[in-house]
């Protein structure tokens, strides 16, 4: 269906603007909330250019990056979950379920974060 409507020339699609990242966290963190990376090994970025992603992001006021995805590899989520201990950034998790099989984990089988990440939802009030 996205590529029938949503995309360039078709009756759904609607050109974008990126914002800054500063922009993106100031407003995240204006509103109350807390910044995370999401996703991030569909950046395709090498080594430093995702440690100089981070740090700029972590220096901005960002919170937490998500370490486990239905879009990551185990691998992949222990290497962020590094990243998240080395630099103080909280961690989380998110399934991005589009539909059965789409996926390493289906929704509601995501897999726990990895020990010595602390959570991005660790200091939420719950009301019940």
């Amino acid at each position: 269906m996205f590529k029938k409507y949503l995309v360039k020339g078709k009756p759904g699609y609607a050109p974008h603007q990126w914002t800054s990242l500063s922009e993106a966290v100031g407003w995240i963190c204006g509103s109350g909330g807390k910044a995370v990376i999401a996703h991030p090994a569909r950046y395709k970025l090498g080594k430093g250019a995702l440690d100089e992603l981070l740090l700029e992001f972590r220096n901005l006021g960002g919170t937490a990056i998500e370490v486990i995805t239905a879009s990551h590899t185990p691998e992949q989520s222990l290497l962020f979950a590094r990243h998240a201990q080395r630099l103080g950034l909280l961690a989380s998790r998110g399934s991005d379920f589009h539909g059965p099989g789409e996926s390493y984990f289906d929704l509601g089988r995501m897999p726990e974060l990895p020990a010595g990440c602390t959570p991005v939802w660790h200091d939420w009030n719950v009301m019940m």
